[in-house]
């Protein structure tokens, strides 16, 4: 069975000083966006349809009809 130790033991400054190797916080990126659904729809910003679906085409949510695959 495993001892009880508080959040604190996990943190990065307890780390250090127990001398266990700790991660560098390097910068992440947030993941882009591209495609996004929703049962009720949407309404296509380029033809005006309403899509359950749309996707990302030049920084615009657009239908898949609308969408430039290329």
């Amino acid at each position: 069975m495993s001892e009880d130790r508080s959040l604190d033991a996990f943190s990065s400054d307890a780390a250090a000083s127990n001398g266990d190797e700790s991660i560098e916080q390097s910068t992440v990126e947030p993941p882009t966006i591209s495609y996004r659904s929703r049962p009720d729809g949407f309404v296509c910003t380029e033809c005006g349809s309403e899509t359950p679906t749309q996707w990302v085409d030049d920084g615009a949510f657009v239908c898949p009809d609308c969408k430039s695959w290329g």
